[in-house]
């Protein structure tokens, strides 16, 4: 069975380092569950009691353009 999330989609910057990702993603507790999709955008699952403050980390983040 697959966990049905929550998701965040987010788009990381094309200059953005699989090295900066994977600390983004260790840093919000995140997993890649999809993507990226035709726009590149990638689905990140994170543990519903860390939806706010992954979504306000990422928002801030450096690597992230949307």
């Amino acid at each position: 069975m697959v966990d049905p999330g929550p998701f965040l989609k987010v788009n990381f910057k094309a200059d953005a380092r699989e090295s900066d990702i994977r600390m983004l993603l260790v840093e919000i507790d995140g997993s890649l569950a999809g993507g990226p999709g035709q726009l590149g955008d990638w689905y990140v699952r994170i543990p519903e009691a860390r939806i706010a403050a992954a979504a306000d980390k990422v928002k801030t983040s450096l690597i992230v353009e949307g």
